[in-house]
């Protein structure tokens, strides 16, 4: 009996011992594997977060909130452009993109006039410049932080012509670029003046015209008016240099225009009236130009006149000695000159090797294109006896 009993006690013992073993390991196992899946459902257990939550929009928020929010959300980007923009006047862009935008065909035209394009009165025309190709261009800004003293005495330095292409490429790409002026600059436009400037002073006035142009708001007619002279009279169109000669020279007492007055007064005929201005003009103890002088004694009648010295002529006296029709004299072998090589390279009066030998180094300084040397090159005529 009693040794039944203590059988049956020690069976209950081993089950309960099994059975508290079994259950624990089910417990075990069903929290390892529903422990992921609530978390994949959000819901989460008693256990501390490192962090907050990131929330994309606020459980509290409907459609309208959400909208506004966005309004916001653009207002605040719009007025954080317009503080970090110099002229807000610029552009006057709609902002307001509750509505839907229709970019059909038939709107196009109402699409272009939501862009406003205000006036350019408060650019600064020391920043102007002519924009160029991607491939073409040099960087940015290339004046920032640059003292306007410092580059103002370096920019004289720029050669108005150099024995290379490249070089005079690079100095143009320099002076028409555009970007923040440099600092110190003491009056508008006064940058952009220096510029145009050094431009004319390489004979690239119609380059210089367009930089001067492409600041809205600056004007310097009288300027503007000079450079389209110079470059009439760089392409021996006279009819135009005395229209705009006419023009100005009633508007100034500058000498230059005065000059510039008395050759069209003698190109029209009128050589007693011109004769008169030009010893009222020295009687005045202005330096008179000594081509403008010599033209003078040829409309009279004068005969023997020969003029020299040109190595070293610019725009004006060209022209004077292009109207005179004098030839070029022979006795230069070089020059640094642009119009000065210009005039030989096109002047058919020239004997051919001097005008390939002026070709040949206008090309290498970047004034003519090669086409203009191989043209020469073809117009000459090789006997048999050559070939």
């Amino acid at each position: 009996m009693h040794a039944s009993n203590n059988f049956y006690n020690i069976l209950s013992i081993r089950f309960y011992k099994v059975f508290a073993s079994i259950t624990t390991g089910l417990i075990l196992t069903s929290l390892l594997v529903l422990t992921p899946i609530h978390n994949a459902k959000g819901e989460d257990f008693e256990v501390g977060q490192l962090e907050d939550p990131i929330v994309l929009i606020r459980p509290d928020l409907n459609n309208s909130g959400i909208k506004q929010n966005n309004d916001e959300l653009i207002d605040k980007n719009v007025e954080d452009i317009i503080e970090n923009t110099e002229d807000s006047n610029v552009l006057n862009i709609k902002t307001d993109l509750s509505e839907p935008v229709d970019l059909s065909i038939t709107n196009q035209q109402d699409l272009v006039s939501e862009i406003n394009i205000a006036t350019l009165a408060n650019v600064n025309p020391d920043a102007a410049g002519i924009r160029t190709g991607a491939k073409n261009k040099l960087i940015d800004n290339l004046w920032i932080n640059s003292s306007y003293d410092m580059v103002n005495s370096l920019i004289p330095y720029i050669p108005d012509a150099v024995n290379s292409s490249m070089a005079r490429l690079l100095a143009k790409k320099i002076l028409i670029s555009p970007g923040i002026a440099p600092k110190g600059v003491k009056s508008k436009g006064e940058f952009l003046r220096t510029r145009v400037l050094a431009l004319a002073k390489m004979e690239e006035y119609e380059l210089a015209i367009e930089l001067l142009n492409s600041a809205a708001s600056f004007e310097d007619p009288e300027l503007l008016a000079r450079l389209s002279l110079l470059q009439s009279f760089k392409e021996y169109n006279f009819p135009k240099s005395c229209a705009i000669s006419k023009e100005w020279s009633t508007q100034t007492s500058e000498p230059f225009w005065k000059q510039t007055e008395i050759f069209c007064i003698a190109l029209e005929g009128s050589i007693e009236a011109a004769i008169v201005s030009a010893d009222l003009l020295q009687e005045n103890g202005l330096e008179f130009d000594p081509f403008l002088n010599a033209f003078l004694d040829i409309m009279a009648g004068e005969e023997n006149i020969e003029i020299r010295q040109i190595d070293e002529a610019n725009i004006f006296q060209l022209a004077i000695l292009k109207a005179s029709g004098l030839k070029l004299p022979i006795n230069i072998t070089r020059t640094r000159k642009p119009g000065v090589l210009r005039a030989f390279i096109y002047s058919s009066d020239t004997p051919i090797n001097i005008r390939l030998s002026f070709a040949e180094q206008a090309e290498d300084m970047g004034l003519v294109i090669s086409e203009v040397v191989s043209d020469l090159y073809k117009s000459i005529e090789f006997t048999p006896e050559q070939l």
